[in-house]
């Protein structure tokens, strides 16, 4: 064995020199790629910022006729010409504004609009129309822009559609395909509207802004000026291509940079929102793929075999040398082996002797807090009732208050039964004597007595039930009291734990298979790390907004217990803290044929409603809202 040693450590050797190489040449493709990726992103975000500023220089138009609804002529002449667009924008042809006036005040716009300076003002196309676009103005006044004054733009449908869009929103909007009087003054423009509302008057919603609107400083847009420099700048050379639309179709080619000589080694595409339209850009490597092996390779190569021989000369030289020493170092290895056994097994008596010492501290900290939160929830109750008692009983009640005293006294006394049933019902479960009587059961009817019996509890916390719709069979083998506590404990702990003015969802839906009950609530949420224990026997999440809930944190685990029983389960979903909470219970159904079946029962008498509880898509048989 020890004379074929040389030749296989050889065999590695030269093994791993080639898995050198190609990790090497790897790294070097990866490197290619980041490198395109982030010059693909590069270009994409020198679009962007360019898109923006062009959006913005146009909307300084806006600003301009904001201030005031009533410009002359000169005014928006010396403003355009400030901008300075040939030289500062490349790609803005022009800024024009286009008015909003309806059938009615067309001829006093006409005449308005002559006696501002312009002589033979038309509005064209010719025709009755609800309202008109007229441009008004555009600069830089050019022989080809003449064309274009007076020509309702809102007879095109495409740039109707933009100009609703911006005029709903209030946005910038984008409309591709140029129209009829700029194709004079520049081919395939793309326009952009800004809207501008009359001053003074209300645009919050979208009526509002119909209403209010008074025209649009608009700009067409020779994209190939726009876009050309985008890709200046890029480490790798690059090409790009824009398309109107999110298809990679020819005929919606807006923009192309070069084309590439060679198959592109690397492309990207992705989507651009410009203006409300939605662009695709597809960014191109210009170098193809390498077609011979780099220099990093090679040299990484050709170095690892001259290793690889030197290591097998090297070896088949020290070979006795290595017997020896290998034979001293087994023993040697032998008996650290044996002294790192006993420490290893110290270590884990001692680490066995401290798990067990930190579970006897928790456990005795646990009992302590426990004890603490037990006497001070049945505590609390009864000393509100003793109060009250002590009051009635030496007259100090007027009868006027004794109604309110007796609601105080009863419900303090409900609440001191509901923790001591919480705290029976976790000793039958810890005992295994939980048990149920299991019968064919609608679960909406259920459903429906939990939130009428709750309704007074939702109102005092601000918030709106109500009641479920049927509209399917939601049928299971259940015992209706713990459903009715199954439902209650999730429905009260999402109102106690939703602040007034939130909102908490009841669906109930049945595919067949599962009859799911879903219960979603905009509360104060679950934190994360708390998740996986929501329903731990005594866990109760940190936090003021814990702590100012009452409850020994059985709620979540009873409710838990008696779905297992029925043979259902339960999940906890929650995106963190004031993000809400959704608890999903899922119970076997059962066929509408087979309710009549009375099934196996397990004797047991049924409770009040105590407490509460998979994602599946399913018809719904029934839905409740609380707003």
């Amino acid at each position: 064995m020890r004379r074929w040693v040389p030749y296989g450590l050889f065999l590695v050797a030269c093994a791993i020199s080639v898995y050198a190489a190609f990790y090497v040449a790897t790294t070097a493709e990866e490197r290619r790629r980041d490198q395109f990726h982030a010059d693909a992103q590069e270009t994409r975000r020198r679009i962007e910022a360019r898109l923006e500023t062009y959006v913005q220089v146009v909307r300084d138009g806006t600003a301009l006729l904001a201030a005031s609804n009533e410009i002359h002529f000169g005014e928006f002449r010396a403003f355009v010409r400030r901008l300075e667009l040939a030289k500062r924008y490349p790609g803005i042809e022009a800024i024009g504004f286009t008015q909003r006036v309806t059938q009615r005040g067309l001829r006093g716009f006409t005449r308005a609009i002559e006696l501002d300076g312009v002589s033979r003002f038309r509005v064209r196309p010719a025709g009755e129309r609800p309202d008109y676009h007229a441009v008004v103005f555009l600069e830089p006044m050019a022989p080809a822009s003449r064309e274009a004054i007076g020509y309702d733009l809102g007879i095109d449908p495409l740039q109707r559609e933009a100009m609703d869009r911006a005029r709903d929103t209030g946005q910038p909007a984008l409309a591709a395909g140029g129209s009829e009087p700029f194709d004079a003054v520049v081919q395939n423009a793309v326009i952009l509207y800004v809207p501008v509302y009359r001053s003074g008057v209300a645009t919050e919603t979208v009526e509002d802004r119909r209403r209010a609107l008074y025209g649009f400083v608009f700009s067409p847009i020779r994209a190939e000026l726009l876009l050309e420099r985008a890709a200046v700048g890029s480490v790798q050379p690059v090409t790009f291509e824009v398309y109107d639309g999110t298809e990679l179709e020819h005929s919606s080619l807006i923009f192309e940079s070069a084309s590439p000589t060679a198959q592109p080694e690397y492309a990207s595409a992705g989507a651009l929102s410009v203006g409300g339209q939605q662009w695709l850009l597809v960014v191109k490597s210009v170098s193809a793929v390498p077609a011979y092996i780099p220099r990093p390779v090679r040299n990484t190569l050709i170095g690892g075999l001259f290793f690889s021989l030197l290591l097998f000369v090297v070896v088949r030289v020290q070979i006795s040398a290595w017997e020896t020493a290998t034979r001293h170092e087994a023993e040697m290895h032998a008996s650290a082996q044996a002294v790192r056994a006993s420490e290893a097994r110290l270590r884990e008596a001692l680490a066995r002797e401290q798990e067990a010492r930190a579970a006897a501290q928790a456990a005795d900290r646990a009992k302590d807090d426990f004890l603490v939160s037990v006497s001070h929830e049945l505590r609390t109750p009864i000393s509100a009732m003793l109060g009250w008692l002590s009051m009635m009983k030496t007259g100090a009640v007027h009868e006027d208050r004794r109604e309110h005293a007796i609601d105080v006294v009863e419900r303090n006394a409900r609440l001191q039964a509901r923790l001591i049933e919480d705290l029976l019902d976790v000793s039958r479960i810890l005992l295994g004597r939980m048990s149920v009587d299991l019968q064919p059961l609608a679960v909406a009817p259920a459903v429906l007595f939990v939130l009428d019996s709750l309704r007074p509890t939702a109102q005092a916390a601000g918030v709106d039930l109500h009641a479920p719709v049927m509209s399917g069979p939601g049928m299971i083998r259940g015992d209706l009291a713990r459903v009715q506590q199954i439902v209650w404990n999730l429905v009260s702990n999402a109102i106690k734990f939703t602040p007034s003015g939130g909102h908490v969802d009841v669906e109930l839906t049945d595919d067949g298979v599962h009859v799911v009950v879903r219960v979603r609530d905009t509360g104060i949420g679950i934190a994360p790390e708390f998740l996986p224990h929501v329903f731990d026997r005594f866990s109760q999440a940190a936090g003021a907004s814990a702590r100012a809930s009452s409850g020994l944190g059985l709620g979540m685990a009873i409710t838990k217990h008696l779905i297992e029983l029925h043979g259902g389960t339960i999940a906890a979903f929650s995106e963190g803290r004031d993000r809400g909470t959704l608890f999903v219970v899922s119970f076997p159904s059962v066929p509408a044929a087979a309710a009549t079946d009375p099934g196996p029962s397990t004797g047991r008498e049924a409770q009040p409603p105590m407490a509460s509880g998979l994602l599946a898509s399913a018809t719904p048989i029934a839905s409740v809202a609380i707003h």
